[in-house]
């Protein structure tokens, strides 16, 4: 397990070395893992079962490699999908329903509003907000998670 080392028979707390970073334990189903922070939260941090429409928004946003079709707005927890169809391909994949589009994706979205995990900015197309606290799940504020992804604020927002 990252994180940790056995010493004489005793788990010892293992330090993040300088550049790296610990994802909530929570997150990482009951263990933590080290990231270097400009690498995406592993899937491993999602916890076990079937991923989640929003785990899998959140892996997305957590990956520099995804930031042009999917990206923080540097707004809190706010997220635009600068091309739904490429997010909403991948997630077809992920699930194995190579028919999904972004219609059916965004009623996966929409299912999240009642439940506050995530609900639809008004006036903005494709933009949302996570609105469950995101900042106990993976211990950071959005600033500090921003500043690791290199997010710059939308000025055409």
């Amino acid at each position: 397990v990252h994180g940790e080392e056995k010493a004489a028979g005793k788990t010892q707390r293992q330090e993040p070395d300088e550049g790296q970073v610990v994802v909530n334990a929570f997150l990482a189903g009951g263990r933590e893992e080290l990231l270097l922070p400009w690498q995406p939260m592993p899937k491993s941090c999602l916890g076990s079962g079937p991923i989640q429409l929003w785990q899998f928004l959140l892996e997305l946003l957590t990956d520099k490699s995804c930031q042009s079709f999917i990206s923080w707005t540097g707004d809190g927890w706010e997220f635009k999908l600068s091309d739904p169809d490429e997010v909403a391909r991948r997630w077809g994949k992920r699930k194995n329903k190579p028919k999904m589009n972004y219609e059916k994706l965004s009623r996966g979205l929409r299912y999240y509003y009642d439940k506050n995990i995530i609900h639809k900015t008004a006036g903005k197309r494709y933009v949302y907000r996570f609105v469950c606290d995101l900042q106990s799940l993976l211990g950071y504020t959005p600033e500090e998670l921003h500043a690791m992804l290199d997010v710059k604020p939308d000025a055409d927002e």
